[in-house]
C-alpha cells in the first residue's frame, strides 16, 4: 500500500477492492493484459515481475511479425490498468508480460 495509488486511501476503500477482487496467477511469458483488448479491470501485483510492452506488426522478409518494445518493468506493489476502472480508456494501451511467476489481484470495473 505504501508505494502505490492507494497510498492515502481510506480503509474502507481497501475494504471495497478486496471485496470485489480475484487472485489471479500467471507464468513467465503470459499476458495478463493485452494491447488494444478492452478494459475491464485493474491489477495490483503482489508477488513477481512484469514488463510493460507495446506491440507492432510488421512485414519482415515476407512474413507478418509481432515486434515487442519493452517500456517499463512492474514488480510487487505495482498497478497497472487502472485507467480502465477510472473510466479514463476503454481499449488496453500497452501489453503487460509476466517475467516471473506472478500473483495478482484483479479488480473488475463496477
Amino acid at each position: 500500500r505504501e508505494r502505490s495509488i492507494f497510498a492515502s486511501t481510506s480503509p474502507e476503500f481497501l475494504d471495497e477492492i478486496v471485496k470485489y477482487g480475484t487472485i489471479r496467477v500467471f507464468m513467465p511469458g503470459d499476458r495478463i493484459i493485452e494491447q488494444g483488448t478492452d478494459s475491464t479491470s485493474m491489477f495490483i501485483l503482489w508477488v513477481g515481475t512484469a514488463n510493460a510492452v507495446l506491440e507492432s506488426m510488421e512485414h519482415f522478409d515476407g512474413e507478418l511479425a509481432r515486434t515487442l518494445t519493452n517500456v517499463g518493468s512492474l514488480t510487487h506493489g505495482s498497478v497497472f490498468g487502472e485507467l480502465a476502472t477510472l473510466g479514463v480508456q476503454s481499449k488496453r494501451t500497452a501489453s503487460i508480460v509476466a517475467g516471473t511467476i506472478c500473483c495478482t489481484w484483479e479488480v473488475p470495473h463496477h
